[in-house]
């Protein structure tokens, strides 16, 4: 049994950042709350001015966001895991403008513009 856990974690770590999914098993994709927060709207029809519940995958650093039914690039991107090596961190999502997000977590923010398309996958 104990060598049955073993060959479990070992596959695990393996797998590691050169997946297309997290370690949760879930998409890397930026994760969203559709919780309409206070001054309307939702993640998917975001109001300009209100800040919202909003999961980032950060594994991998800051690179991508998908807000507002449209994907976002980072404007100063970072490549460590961020903050503090964690898969997703918890925070907000506001739109600033028509071409401007910014996701705020306890500690920072980071800023981003519209993607023409969808960002390469994280990790790669």
């Amino acid at each position: 049994m104990r060598h049955i856990v073993g060959a479990v974690l070992v596959a695990g770590a393996v797998a590691g950042c050169g997946t297309t999914a997290s370690p949760s098993g879930r998409d890397p994709s930026p994760i969203a709350t559709n919780t309409p927060a206070t001054g309307g709207g939702s993640v998917e029809s975001p109001a300009v001015g209100t800040k919202y519940p909003f999961v980032l995958y950060t594994h991998c650093g800051i690179r991508s966001a998908h807000f507002g039914g449209r994907w976002w690039k980072a404007v100063a991107p970072t490549e460590q895991p961020h903050p503090g090596g964690k898969e997703e961190t918890a925070g907000t999502m506001e739109l600033v403008n028509d071409d401007l997000a910014r996701f705020t977590w306890q500690g920072g923010s980071a800023e981003f513009t519209p993607s023409p398309s969808e960002p390469m996958p994280p990790c790669q």
